[in-house]
This record gives C-alpha cells, sequence and structure tokens, in this order.
C-alpha cells in the first residue's frame, strides 16, 4: 500500500464514530478569601485568609442514567485552602508565618442511586457529617456553626503577665459535628416525605448514622438533624447531638444546637456544646447573632464562650456572596480552676466566588 492510500484509509478510520461511551462530568469549585484581623488583649495582627467554613475548592462530578431505574455517578474534590482561618496565629504568640497547603482531597467516591436509595463508596461525608449543621440563617459564611472557625488555633493569653498559655480557642470551644470526610461506604434510604435517613461504616469500628428533615411548617421552614457518630481508638470519642433551624416567613430565622461528646478515656467528663442564634433574612442580605457554649472540652471543668455577628449579601447570577463578621472568644476556666485570660476578638470580611 502506498503512502498516500496509507493516508486515507487512517483519516477514514478516525472519521468512524467511537462506540465506546463514558460518564459525562462537570467541573465546578469556588474561591473564598477573607482579609481578617485578631486581637488577643496583648497583640494583634492582620491575615489573608481562606474560610474554612467553605474553603477553595474544586471538583469533578458525573453520571450516567444505567436504565431500569439505575443511575452510577462520581464525585472527585479538592481543597486548596492557603493560609486558613482556623489555623493562623497572632505573632508573638505562635508561628505566623504563612499556612501553605497542598491539594487536600475532600471526595472520592463512586456511587449507584435507584428507586431503594444509594449507595456511596469511597472517601465522602458520613452519614454524621453536618448534623449540627441545620442553619436557615443565611449567615454561614460568617457565623458558622463551630466557634474556633475564626482563629481557631489562637491561644489565650494569661490576664495576670500576659504571656501565651497552651489553651487555644479550637481545644477549648467547638461543636460536636460527628465525623466529616472519611473512607466509608454510606447509605442513604429512600426518603420518606420530608425525611431523610443514612447510615455509613467504615474501618476501625467507626460508625454513624443521621436523620435529617426539611419541611415548611406553620407558615415557615423547618430544618433539624439528629445525629450519632461512633469513633475508634484512633478518635478516641463518640458524639451525639444535632440542631434545628426554623424560617418564618417574614425572614426572621432562630436557629439552636446541641451536641454530646463521651470520651473513652478513664477520668474524663462528657463534654457538652451548645449554640443559639437570632437571624434575619430579607431579600439578598442577612444578618446573625449567636452565643455558643463549650464545657469540659480541653478538660474536666473546662468552660469557653463565643458571641458572633454576621452579615452575608449574595448576588445570585454570577454566584457571589459578599460577607463580614465579628466574633469574641472568652475562656472562663482551662479546667483548673484559673479563669483569668484574655478575650481574643475577631473581625473580618471577605467574598465567595463560585464557577461551573
Amino acid at each position: 500500500m502506498n503512502k498516500k492510500a496509507l493516508a486515507v484509509a487512517i483519516s477514514s478510520a478516525l472519521a468512524v464514530p467511537m462506540a465506546a461511551q463514558a460518564v459525562s462530568f462537570n467541573l465546578s469549585g469556588q474561591v473564598n478569601r477573607a482579609i481578617m484581623f485578631a486581637d488577643d488583649g496583648e497583640a494583634s495582627d492582620l491575615f489573608f485568609v481562606d474560610n474554612t467554613a467553605s474553603n477553595t475548592r474544586f471538583r469533578l462530578t458525573g453520571s450516567e442514567d444505567m436504565g431500569n431505574g439505575m443511575t452510577a455517578g462520581f464525585n472527585l474534590e479538592w481543597a486548596s485552602s492557603v493560609n486558613s482561618n482556623d489555623y493562623v496565629q497572632i505573632k508573638d504568640a505562635g508561628d505566623n508565618s504563612l499556612q501553605a497547603s497542598a491539594l487536600n482531597q475532600r471526595r472520592n467516591e463512586v456511587w449507584f442511586s435507584g428507586n431503594w436509595g444509594k449507595v456511596s463508596l469511597g472517601q465522602g461525608p458520613t452519614a454524621s457529617d453536618s448534623m449540627g449543621d441545620a442553619d436557615l440563617s443565611g449567615t454561614w459564611l460568617a457565623d458558622y456553626s463551630t466557634p474556633a472557625s475564626w482563629g481557631g488555633a489562637m491561644v489565650y493569653r494569661t490576664g495576670t503577665n500576659g504571656a501565651a498559655s497552651t489553651n487555644s480557642i479550637f481545644g477549648n470551644n467547638s461543636y460536636f459535628d460527628g465525623h466529616s470526610r472519611r473512607a466509608r461506604i454510606r447509605y442513604d434510604l429512600p426518603s420518606f416525605g420530608p425525611l431523610s435517613i443514612s447510615g455509613d461504616m467504615s474501618q476501625n469500628d467507626t460508625w454513624g448514622a443521621k436523620a435529617y428533615l426539611y419541611t415548611s411548617l406553620g407558615g415557615g421552614d423547618l430544618s433539624a438533624a439528629l445525629g450519632y457518630a461512633h469513633g475508634d481508638n484512633r478518635f478516641a470519642r463518640s458524639d451525639f447531638g444535632g440542631s434545628a433551624s426554623f424560617l418564618f416567613s417574614q425572614g426572621t430565622n432562630i436557629t439552636i444546637g446541641l451536641q454530646e461528646r463521651d470520651f473513652t478515656a478513664n477520668g474524663r467528663n462528657s463534654a457538652n456544646h451548645y449554640s443559639v442564634k437570632l437571624g434575619h433574612r430579607w431579600g439578598n442580605n442577612a444578618v446573625s447573632i449567636s452565643y455558643q457554649r463549650t464545657d469540659d472540652l480541653s478538660a474536666n471543668n473546662s468552660e469557653a464562650d463565643a458571641i458572633g455577628i454576621g452579615f452575608t449579601h449574595s448576588i445570585p447570577k454570577p454566584g457571589v456572596e459578599l460577607y463580614a463578621g465579628y466574633r469574641n472568644n472568652s475562656l472562663e476556666d482551662d479546667g483548673t480552676g484559673n479563669g483569668n485570660f484574655e478575650d481574643i476578638d475577631v473581625f473580618f470580611m471577605g467574598t465567595r466566588v463560585k464557577f461551573n
């Protein structure tokens, strides 16, 4: 066969439509950056951070109809969070160098769904994830469920000489939301009207379950979650509790949360966290004020409080949100009877921009 005939044969073969099919996919994600100022009573600092409430990330998702009511799909998601707002520290009270972050894989899973429910296999959110996150306030980015989101790694100063203690915000005040993203198998039952129920299991006898309800009630909307996460020796804990949020038709809303953590270590009390948030939504705006309390987290008899204020403004068409807020963190007792600590105040403003 001469070169001209060979070229014609190759080009003809390439022009034939391929019979193989593949799952179609979509690329989406977001960038979430903020300016943050913190004061611990002795020193202050300015940071340019990523917001851990919904950090910078990108994802590949896809699905395909398999016929007979079955669908198969996948989720691949990575976070790219540089200088996360819960890791930065004030200059002379810790390491305030730039907190660089490599790509962190959040999800790596395949799933199958049908009228029998949905099975997910791989790394992804466990069933108990978000049991403390029922929130219709609209201020999620600025007034997050956990008090440790803004400045969580910052340490309290002692009121006697202003020295940095070993007590961080995160170590004393945090909500208990079960396990987050882990390698697991998860089963979501078919919805029972407004109620959904899910369970999961991962290695080392770690498992959890959650019931979630979203429905209209009394002219408003109700979101509520109740879950349990059984830990293993790695986590040395089990978490139980939930959250609920009610949005009235005129925009006023109230959100509450209550969780308990049981430690497997001898001599430890169970830790408790409770929170209440009052907010209002109008148009594309939302504002809220919250109070959170955690007892016995770092040690028996420790007591920590947080007061938050948040505001968000959404621009739906381009997928842009603007937010600002303030958080006051106080440590009443570190479990030793010492309640002489300076408050940590955090101010911030930022924006989240989504793409797809």
